[in-house]
């Protein structure tokens, strides 16, 4: 393909089996979806947080890559697997090798910091299953149907920030409402007053999406996220999921 980039696959190999790794959130490690073997890598709690008066990271670089033609050869079967608009990993459909592209390779608009997964596909399914019998308004066909696997762990990007606010305001509101007179008949009446004050608010974690494959919508039904768990960013949280 013309124009297509290449990105670099971290090495995602077992050390005893040569199997594919992944990271397994039960365990919050690799896993080796050979031989299982689970490989332990160094965990950060530490997350760098930017200044909003800070100099901002090269966005006309981040647009380019965006529109670029990517993508990863598989190092286990040479298969080369195509990234769409904003994604830098992928799974290989012919081997299920996980990909993720090196830090390197990436636009200067790297993430910071990343809520991992804290359980895997197969108890989210559980817990899907469950709520699903639980509520009320699911039919009770639904609910004794057999649902194939319907969970796929999937990480999107996001901007959190914080911020505080200083607000002073000034209106004047008005009410109606229907009132009988002595004389019987109904009249509306209109009562009108001033408002004024100030408001000083600490705005915490306000998160946007930037993602291709959710909107604001969607991810404001999920939130708020639990962010006391944010851990430094690290591409082996994403090892066999999309992002």
């Amino acid at each position: 393909m013309e124009n297509e980039k290449e990105l670099t696959n971290i090495s995602s190999k077992c050390s005893k089996c040569g199997g594919n790794l992944k990271f397994d959130p039960n365990t919050q490690s690799l896993k080796c979806n050979g031989c299982g073997t689970t490989t332990p890598f160094t965990i950060e709690d530490t997350c760098l947080e930017h200044n909003i008066k800070d100099k901002p990271q090269n966005y006309d670089e981040y647009v380019k890559w965006q529109k670029e033609h990517k993508m990863i050869r598989c190092e286990n079967c040479g298969a080369k697997v195509q990234l769409k608009t904003l994604e830098y990993s992928s799974v290989c459909p012919y081997c299920d090798t996980s990909l993720v592209a090196v830090r390197s390779t990436l636009p200067n608009m790297i993430p910071d910091g990343i809520l991992p997964f804290m359980f895997d596909e197969e108890i989210a399914q559980k817990h899907f299953a469950y709520k699903i019998k639980k509520h009320f308004w699911v039919s009770s066909k639904f609910k004794k149907a057999k649902t194939k696997k319907v969970v796929e762990g999937m990480y999107f990007p996001a901007f959190s920030f914080s911020a505080e606010s200083y607000s002073t305001y000034d209106g004047k509101l008005s009410e109606t409402e229907k009132v009988r007179g002595r004389d019987g008949e109904t009249r509306t009446v209109t009562n009108t007053f001033y408002i004024s004050g100030t408001k000083d608010l600490n705005h915490q974690n306000i998160t946007q999406e930037v993602s291709s494959r959710v909107n604001q919508t969607e991810l404001n039904y999920v939130l708020p996220y639990d962010f006391s768990k944010m851990k430094k960013f690290d591409e082996k949280f994403i090892l066999g999921y999309n992002v």
